[in-house]
């Protein structure tokens, strides 16, 4: 009967450590980005940046939002750009930004970029960098899947 007791208590032990180490992993609260990287500036320098890890889907970001994220196809280079539109919007880039038809406050630094209208997929965000033409942004990979969201900047 302790044996079985003792087993349980070990099983119940080694799940909650398990548990214990993913959800850590999940909270990581520093993103590292590039010194060189100037895609951002002024409103974000390369260096460690403290993120918001408590984004959990996608209507958790509004536009505006300053997040990090993965570049798609390239797991291990990280960027920080701001959400211009979250899933279900339809977002077009000519000599102006708009979303759902309305002109927004973001600007292109690269006049000759466009991007036609898109309907941002489920589970998906549209991101600008502000010198667009240095970043991995949405205009270079198309809308960033939630899941390579890290988290926002604080």
């Amino acid at each position: 009967m302790w044996d079985l007791v003792r087993s349980v208590i070990m099983y119940v032990f080694v799940l909650a450590l398990i548990v214990g180490i993913f959800k850590l992993i999940k909270t990581q609260t520093k993103v590292t980005i590039d010194n060189n990287d100037h895609t951002m500036e002024p409103i974000y320098t390369g260096g460690g940046q403290s993120i918001d890890t408590s984004v959990n889907k996608v209507s958790d970001l509004k536009p505006n939002d300053c997040v990090a994220y993965a570049v798609p196809g390239k797991p291990d280079t990280d960027r920080v750009a701001q959400v211009v539109a979250i899933e279900g919007q339809r977002v077009e880039v000519t000599n102006k930004v708009t979303v759902d038809g309305k002109d927004t406050p973001f600007t292109v630094d690269n006049r000759a970029w466009t991007f036609p209208e898109t309907k941002v997929p489920c589970g998906c965000v549209f991101v600008l960098a502000v010198k667009s033409n240095e970043s991995d942004d949405s205009m270079h990979v198309g809308p960033i899947p939630f899941f390579c969201i890290k988290g926002r900047l604080r």
